[in-house]
């Protein structure tokens, strides 16, 4: 089974995408064909700016900005930590 990115919510501005494990936000340095999120959006021909970062083996909601104003708001937000996060835990096995 594969997993790829989906679109949660889309407008002029924003474009939200929920990321599946093993899954870059960006593209890799060194190894530029490993699966990345804002490659995968720019192959629909968006022009689109990251505004944040989940780990690679995490999953997770990412927001990214369609033009430069939306881009400036929300790495502001970001910046002064005035965006609300929340962070959801799922383990399995044992807890030392």
């Amino acid at each position: 089974m594969k997993f790829e990115p989906t679109i949660v919510f889309e407008d002029k501005d924003i474009v939200i995408v929920n990321k599946p494990a093993r899954f870059l936000s960006i593209p890799d340095r060194f190894k530029t064909d490993l699966p990345n999120v804002l490659g995968w959006l720019k192959e629909r021909n968006e022009e689109v700016f990251t505004v944040h970062r989940l780990d690679k083996e995490t999953s997770g909601i990412l927001c990214f900005a369609k033009n430069s104003e939306s881009h400036k708001s929300l790495s502001k937000q970001f910046q002064e930590r005035t965006a609300e996060k929340i962070y959801w835990a799922i383990a399995d096995g044992a807890m030392l």
